[in-house]
């Protein structure tokens, strides 16, 4: 990939840090000079881990974060404590000075949850997006059925929470930083309403 000019390398998973030769991974991959992403749930990042990320030069690290409500969030993750791990991993990485963001994936169980979200990611100094999107498997790698929005329940999020409608010229403008389409989403709203 490098030979072809690749320059950036998002390193994404199930949960990355699982493997045990991750850091192997990152060490070649800097050596071949990509501008390394990752995204995680950040329940394995500890202080060792932070500093590995640091010390290879990570660009960011994306975790997701379903709620800023406990229950909501371990409810969805199925792991009691996860969010306070998630928020411990995103302090530890900013205060190494690395770029975090969170993803806030939308579902039925979480569709309320958007403002407060974006509330703690301004708290703890993160970038924040939405993510309307689901992939995930468990580990015997059968599809996770999650319950997402859908396209009816979707619309209607945006409608109240990202988009305004202007009437004079009938086009949803997208007044939120979603999860860098905001143009494709405006579009697909109109082609909704038609």
């Amino acid at each position: 990939m490098a030979d072809a000019g690749v320059f950036y390398l998002t390193v994404s998973g199930g949960e990355i840090l699982m493997r045990r030769d991750f850091f192997e991974i990152l060490e070649y991959a800097r050596k071949r000079t990509y501008c390394i992403k990752l995204k995680s749930n950040g329940i394995l990042i500890r202080k060792k881990e932070a500093d590995r990320i640091k010390a290879l030069g990570v660009e960011s690290v994306q975790i997701s974060i379903y709620s800023h409500i406990a229950e909501v969030h371990d409810g969805i993750t199925k792991l009691p404590g996860s969010l306070g791990d998630s928020i411990e991993a995103i302090r530890r990485l900013r205060a190494h000075g690395i770029h975090v963001i969170m993803a806030n994936v939308l579902m039925v169980q979480n569709a309320t949850d958007y403002a407060g979200v974006k509330a703690l990611a301004e708290e703890l100094g993160a970038q924040f997006i939405m993510d309307p999107t689901i992939r995930g498997s468990d580990h015997s790698g059968a599809r996770r059925h999650r319950q997402a929005l859908g396209s009816t329940g979707f619309a209607a999020f945006l409608r109240t929470n990202c988009c305004t409608y202007r009437g004079f010229d009938k086009r949803w403008i997208c007044c939120a930083k979603l999860w860098g389409a905001e143009k494709t989403t405006c579009r697909w709203l109109q082609s909704v309403d038609r």
